[in-house]
């Protein structure tokens, strides 16, 4: 059984061709995360935190276990922020880590109320995040409506910022930004580089874009681990990820960064 150990605080992305499993890969030691390889089944692995296995999982567990996942579907809830119990800090917390993510790849801006300062929320400020035909004063999750009139960005952007509401130990992005436009996942990148700094995130992604800033990279292919490391060290090894790369372009993106 081969296992990887993840000390915090790292970020690594989990990356493999869309016909491997690596959808079955998530499930949980204070200090880091170890992935496993499962006795039962050689395509299935196991990401283990202080023990506890993240597929078992419901909401209010990983809330109690500090962890924050963001999933490809995405339910918005009409409510502003859940998982602590101030609603006031909840809904200031939320629009600092948040507010680089939301203001940025906003569609709508007449629904949302904002003072930022180059996207960035001030110290003393108060952010006032106010989606038009939405009640802020439900109890309980299972009394809120889930809304269906958000443009896709918004929904993803809330979804992120909810996830890091927590300031979770382990964040677990599984295919997070696939479906956001290349401009749209550069924003939401930087955005979880500036508040995920404490954070040990896993990342599981087709998109080599969301991959190559990762601390390490794990590479699967048919259900098998068969490179590991930073992408630096990937390229130089020239394997899979090196074709990966040479598939996506992705030197391509890194010079248009850099000019």
């Amino acid at each position: 059984m081969r296992s990887n150990n993840l000390t915090a605080i790292d970020e690594t992305e989990c990356l493999s061709p869309s016909q491997s499993p690596e959808n079955s890969f998530l499930q949980p030691s204070p200090t880091k995360l170890t992935i496993t390889k499962t006795y039962s089944n050689k395509e299935k692995f196991m990401l283990i935190f202080n023990g506890y296995n993240l597929q078992f999982l419901n909401f209010n567990r990983k809330k109690t276990i500090n962890v924050g996942d963001v999933q490809t579907e995405v339910v918005i809830y009409g409510i502003l922020s859940l998982g602590q119990t101030n609603p006031f800090i909840q809904a200031l917390y939320e629009a600092r880590v948040a507010a680089y993510v939301i203001w940025q790849i906003i569609d709508e801006p007449s629904k949302i109320n904002t003072n930022l300062d180059k996207g960035l929320i001030k110290d003393d400020l108060i952010c006032d995040i106010q989606f038009s035909n939405v009640d802020f004063s439900y109890p309980s999750r299972s009394d809120v409506p889930i809304l269906t009139n958000l443009s896709f960005n918004i929904k993803h952007g809330q979804t992120i910022a909810r996830a890091l509401l927590r300031d979770p130990k382990i964040l677990l992005l599984d295919e997070a930004t696939s479906a956001l436009d290349d401009e749209s996942e550069k924003i939401v990148q930087k955005a979880l580089e500036r508040t995920s700094q404490n954070t040990t995130t896993l990342i599981i992604a087709h998109r080599l874009s969301t991959v190559r800033r990762a601390d390490k990279i794990i590479v699967m292919q048919q259900g098998e681990i068969v490179e590991e490391g930073d992408h630096e060290s990937l390229i130089k090894a020239q394997g899979l990820y090196f074709y990966f790369v040479k598939q996506q372009n992705i030197r391509q993106i890194e010079e248009e960064e850099e000019e």
